[in-house]
């Protein structure tokens, strides 16, 4: 014989562990009626933060994208041949690796940096290897 449909058990009662909460937990509209009059009235000065007196206002600090005259010529240097760079295809090769060899790399911090910038190039985009490879030959 088929066992007896589900509607045929007890409802959970507030002792049963395994009851769901909504189940347990009976809600009378008077008990949790929300009292606005019981609350005391705001008066907006507990919602500071830090206690009483004048604080002091913060010092701005322009943010880091926001900084445009404030660098220095190595970075300036470094910056336009990374717009190069990112511009590098094979057809715009020979206009392109012009402008690179163009730019001032007067120091040992600049080549470096150049250097580093078209490896890195070289590692992230496998498929321009041999641009790359000529750019160095070029810059030497």
């Amino acid at each position: 014989a088929p066992a007896p449909a589900a509607a045929a058990a007890a409802p959970p009662t507030e002792d049963d562990p395994t009851a769901s909460r909504t189940a347990r937990h009976h809600v009378d509209d008077d008990d949790d009626a929300y009292d606005a009059s019981a609350r005391p009235p705001s008066s907006g000065a507990g919602r500071r933060r830090g206690g009483g007196g004048a604080a002091k206002p913060k010092e701005y600090v322009k943010p880091q994208w926001a900084r445009r005259g404030d660098e220095d010529a190595t970075r300036v240097v470094l910056k336009k041949a990374q717009a190069v760079l990112n511009k590098l295809t094979v057809e715009k090769f020979d206009r392109l690796a012009g402008e690179f060899v163009a730019l001032d790399f007067s120091s040992v911090e600049l080549v470096a940096g150049a250097i580093d910038l078209i490896v890195d190039k070289a590692q992230r985009e496998t498929h321009f290897v041999d641009i790359y490879a000529e750019l160095c030959v070029r810059l030497s």
